[in-house]
């Protein structure tokens, strides 16, 4: 099955799923691509680190690992990828202490407004300027399976303040809410009531050089001046048919794809279970088979009857306790994983491991099953 039609089928899988608040794991990873930049490491093994901490960072870049937990890093270690590039990763163990905030901003100026952005871990704003043309979409593609739509119905007062807040601290004349043609009126409504000026409400969008946003950045920034949060938990959408509960989730930020199955509820079956029925079946066949191949060899007719009767009753016994299963199992082998394939800035890509974790930037995880994924060809970057 091509991936546009893997797409489509889960998009309507997740038509009437849920939002659904994981608990934080126990451990969480968080990797860092250098690409020949220098990192520059700010913490070390068996330090004691907080929720919002600066883990490390890409020296002459915004960009920074920031702890998504209150906890101990237990692990930093440096490998190269198959591409020749270096990536830093950074293991955490949770103590599952109450997590800091900062401090609530209330009718904030531009300056504090910019630090908070920062400070949050927001810094796919911090890089901008007043001369930039930002637009924020509710709506969706096909890659992130109705997961903009979801949020904006669940979070809509929240997003538009967000995108007020953004238009202010960047100081822009305007700012762009692209929204679907059903919840125009509605969206248009709101802006004019909580008189949200400058934002812009479009059904679709042709201006040129327009920088795009999803809703989970409003959100997030939002969050970050009204409720004083780190950005430390990202919403995705889980599906596949492998999977026993696809929904949308919201999860840490370093949470890996072996601890999302277990949080959305495990696989719905597993190869050991069809390994164990291969066995029991190839076991039945090879009774059959030397059974066959003693009554040729058997001179005996009385002996020679015996093993007739014999073949007769395991022939019996492995229809009833073999063949009798084996839709069954056809079945399950079916809905065993595949590949799990993760879904990043509305491009596909295989997993290379179980340990490759969530980040900010990723929309969706599918873990295909068999039949929706016969061919194990990887989708590559």
């Amino acid at each position: 099955m091509k991936y546009n039609k893997i797409l489509k089928v889960n998009s309507k899988l997740l038509s009437k799923a849920k939002i659904i608040n994981t608990n934080a794991p126990k451990f969480v990873h968080f990797p860092l691509l250098i690409n020949g930049q220098k990192p520059k490491l700010l913490v070390c093994v068996q330090q004691e680190v907080t929720c919002g901490q600066v883990l490390a960072e890409l020296e002459g870049t915004n960009l920074k690992i920031i702890s998504s937990v209150n906890g101990r890093v237990i692990e930093i270690k440096e490998k190269q990828n198959k591409d020749e590039s270096y990536s830093l990763n950074i293991k955490i163990e949770n103590n599952f202490n109450k997590e800091l905030t900062l401090k609530k901003l209330i009718n904030p100026s531009v300056e504090i407004l910019k630090n908070r952005m920062l400070e949050a871990g927001i810094i796919e704003l911090a890089t901008l300027d007043n001369t930039a043309k930002i637009a924020i979409y509710t709506t969706d593609t096909k890659h992130n399976l109705g997961l903009n739509a979801k949020i904006f119905d669940v979070f809509f007062k929240q997003v538009l303040k967000g995108a007020q807040l953004i238009k202010k601290t960047l100081e822009l004349s305007s700012i762009y809410l692209v929204v679907n043609k059903q919840n125009y009126e509605k969206t248009l409504a709101e802006v004019q009531k909580l008189n949200l000026t400058g934002i812009v409400v479009l059904n679709k969008i042709k201006a040129k050089k327009i920088i795009k946003f999803g809703v989970q950045t409003a959100l997030d920034f939002y969050d970050a001046v009204s409720n004083g949060t780190f950005r430390t938990e990202h919403f995705i959408a889980v599906a596949g048919q492998s999977i026993k509960s696809p929904n949308y989730y919201l999860v840490k930020i370093g949470t890996t794809l072996a601890q999302l199955i277990e949080l959305s509820g495990g696989l719905k079956h597993t190869y050991p279970e069809i390994e164990a029925f291969k066995e029991q079946a190839l076991l039945a066949l090879n009774d059959e088979l030397q059974l066959k191949d003693e009554i040729k060899e058997e001179k005996d007719s009385e002996k020679k009857a015996k093993l007739k009767l014999a073949l007769q009753e395991k022939k019996l016994e492995t229809k009833n306790q073999v063949f009798k299963y084996f839709k069954e199992n056809q079945k399950k082998f079916s809905l065993c994983l595949s590949n799990m394939v993760i879904v990043e800035n509305k491009k596909l890509y295989s997993a290379t491991s179980p340990d490759n974790v969530i980040n900010e930037r990723v929309t969706s995880v599918l873990f295909l099953a068999n039949c929706e994924y016969k061919n194990k060809q990887k989708y590559s970057k």
